[in-house]
């Protein structure tokens, strides 16, 4: 009970906050956001950099349902929010398959002496590694096309 009334509060706080924005201002922040976030994705980005590019698309992605459904810039920038969302999905598989192979990779140091352990651990990885690479080539058409409706609507 007491979880769910702080809960409770921390909403209508948030909700009261929010409801002080104007459309203005959250047009202001989503084109920082939007700047910030973007930019980076009309060149290249090396692997390292993508889980932190996810979370700056995630952060754009989520802030499309700001804005009024009415508005010119959520009507011209529509295919921008469904690429970014695509993006970040598969920014996400390919994280998640990449903190995987780095469990198995430190399992199979540990397994030494089991070689049937090791060995189907060594398919798990082949396989793992190679939907990784699936994925990695999926997000690197995914890029290239958001940097050309980037370009376009620029």
């Amino acid at each position: 009970p007491f979880m769910l009334d702080t809960f409770k509060k921390v909403c209508r706080k948030t909700e009261h906050r929010l409801s002080m924005l104007t459309q203005q201002q959250t047009n202001q922040y989503i084109s920082k956001k939007w700047q910030a976030v973007l930019h980076p994705l009309l060149s290249s980005i090396e692997e390292k950099c993508w889980h932190k590019t996810r979370k700056g698309v995630k952060q754009l992605v989520y802030a499309r349902h700001w804005i009024s459904a009415d508005t010119i810039l959520q009507k011209k920038v529509i295919s921008i929010f469904l690429s970014l969302d695509k993006l970040q999905n598969a920014i996400g598989k390919w994280h998640d398959l990449d903190l995987l192979a780095t469990k198995i990779r430190k399992k199979r140091k540990k397994m030494e002496g089991h070689t049937i352990l090791q060995r189907e651990q060594q398919l798990a990885l082949k396989k793992l590694l190679t939907e990784k690479d699936v994925i990695a080539k999926r997000i690197q058409n995914i890029l290239s096309k958001t940097g050309e409706l980037i370009r376009k609507y620029k």
